[in-house]
């Protein structure tokens, strides 16, 4: 006991108001993070994706301007810039492109006419259909359908699985077992569902399910470039070249839209704004600064989709103020609407 008074006499010269507050322990330790949350920013070094380093390069004042901004959006702070920009056919055939076979595909509108191969015409347990005539350079997406007798148009009695995206080349005549991706009410009967390519044109699609059923795949190819070696090897020769394969870009409405619910699913973004709607002229007016596609409304013309000063990516920092820019009729009724 005296040891331990003597050693709190020694440390008694120690004023209390000398104790650090929690917020310095806090602030040491941000410090010490930092350098680990500079590592993870994104660079233009050797480890940025090729494809999109090159968008950088040439369009540098528009990616300095939008870097600035108060609020970025993720895809463009991290310099993806083909996940909105670019269609899916260019994306596929990136530099670094990943095997699309048996994953979940993009459901937007970049897909021709479907083709549909059926099964047999009668109700079984064991399902093989033989996707032929398929090119071995293209990339497609392909779902399953079943149901327990042969629908009339419109029923509803069919049950569909998600597309799946298909590549031929990415197939040998080994079977392939597809796990993921099936999470849908057709589910609740398949078993097992296997692809292999028997020939470099054919494609058999092969899965069981719990009860016999009648079945058929429909099957659509990717609008845009062919998956061939040419095509993946085309890249930008240099900075602001002229003569560089420029990837096949959205159409406008794409790029306002669909681009955006490929992450921003309608069922999930609530009382939003509705969008593809023109101003009436009376009740309401877009401003010419407010970007539109040749006159309609888009999800773009309230959210800036680089960078913007208001929270959401709204484009004014006051959301009211954006409000009124097109339902000028109620500027200056309150207080939250008078703005000069």
């Amino acid at each position: 006991m005296a040891r331990r008074h003597k050693e709190i006499q020694n440390r008694s010269w120690l004023p209390s108001q000398t104790r650090l507050p929690r917020r310095f322990f806090m602030l040491v330790g941000l410090c010490l993070l930092l350098p680990t949350m500079a590592a993870s920013i994104p660079s233009t070094g050797p480890g940025t994706d090729a494809a999109n380093a090159a968008c950088i390069r040439c369009h540098v004042t528009t990616y300095k301007n939008d870097m600035a901004a108060a609020f970025m959006h993720p895809p463009f702070f991290e310099k993806h810039c083909r996940t909105c920009h670019v269609t899916a056919g260019s994306q596929a055939i990136a530099a670094h492109q990943e095997a699309i076979t048996g994953s979940v595909v993009d459901q937007g509108g970049v897909w021709s006419k479907r083709l549909v191969f059926s099964g047999s015409d009668r109700a079984r347990r064991q399902h093989r259909v033989r996707l032929s005539g398929l090119a071995t350079g293209q990339a497609y997406r392909f779902r399953l359908v079943v149901a327990h007798e042969k629908e009339a148009a419109g029923n509803g009695s069919a049950l569909e699985s998600l597309w799946l995206g298909l590549a031929p080349r990415e197939l040998t005549a080994e079977r392939r077992f597809i796990r993921a991706g099936l999470t849908s009410p057709i589910n609740t009967f398949m078993e097992e569902l296997t692809l292999q390519a028997p020939s470099p044109d054919v494609v058999e699609v092969a899965w069981q399910t719990s009860i016999p059923l009648l079945s058929r795949v429909e099957v659509q190819q990717l609008s845009g470039p062919d998956f061939t070696e040419e095509s993946s090897a085309a890249a930008p020769t240099g900075e602001g070249s002229a003569q560089a394969d420029h990837p096949q870009l959205r159409s406008p409405e794409e790029l306002a839209i669909d681009a955006c619910y490929q992450c921003h699913p309608q069922a999930t973004l609530g009382a939003s704004h509705p969008v593809r709607l023109y101003s009436s002229g009376t009740e309401t007016r877009i401003p010419d600064e407010l970007p539109t596609v040749n006159g309609m409304l888009t999800c773009v013309t309230c959210h800036d989709s680089h960078g913007a000063p208001g929270k959401n990516l709204v484009r004014h920092a006051v959301k009211t103020r954006l409000c009124v820019a097109c339902h000028y009729k109620f500027k200056n009724r309150s207080l939250s609407t008078m703005f000069n």
